[in-house]
């Protein structure tokens, strides 16, 4: 019978070695996890009412504040403004070939709107979608003036904010 490497024998011995090494890693993580619980309870029974309040209200204000901040980053991905909506709508008409066209003068030329403006905003709520709760993202229809070089323009446009995205879905003129 010929003699066994040593690669040989530590191939026999690997499964008593992992076992091993798990029953030991485990050993110290929980001697570790007793440990810091010990000092952390300990500490605590330590403490005095003044740090026990300081603590407190340390703990509150930065609950507060990460709540707010939660809910402000919320409310910016989900609110759909007109202004938004108008500016992103009239870099798309200033940027197609056919509105300069239609409306004279040269691509990304002189397009711009006079002021009227118009918009209905729906959506951005809770809602019952097929007998079921469901998110409605917020949906916005503006209509607008355009004025080129040589002719004035009506734009009708609708966009959804969903995934913290502005989506145009719809952007069309009626113009001479």
């Amino acid at each position: 019978m010929p003699a066994q490497t040593l690669a040989e024998k530590f191939e026999e011995k690997k499964p008593m070695l992992v076992n091993g090494g798990l029953y030991a890693g485990g050993g110290v993580m929980l001697f570790g996890l007793t440990k810091g619980m010990y000092n952390v309870f300990t500490g605590f029974l330590s403490m005095t009412p003044a740090d026990m309040g300081m603590y407190g209200l340390m703990a509150g204000f930065c609950t507060a504040g990460l709540m707010g901040t939660a809910g402000y980053i919320g409310s910016c991905r989900t609110k759909l403004s007109p202004e938004e909506v108008f500016q992103a709508s009239l870099g798309v008409l200033r940027s197609d070939a056919t509105t300069a066209e239609k409306l004279g003068g040269e691509l990304g030329g002189h397009i711009e709107s006079l002021g009227l403006r118009a918009y209905r905003l729906d959506g951005g709520t809770v809602s019952l979608v097929d007998h079921k709760l469901a998110w409605v993202p917020p949906r916005i229809q503006m209509i607008f003036d355009l004025r080129g070089e040589l002719h004035d323009a009506l734009a009708t446009v609708e966009a959804v904010k969903s995934d913290g995205q502005l989506g145009i879905t719809f952007i069309g003129f009626e113009g001479k």
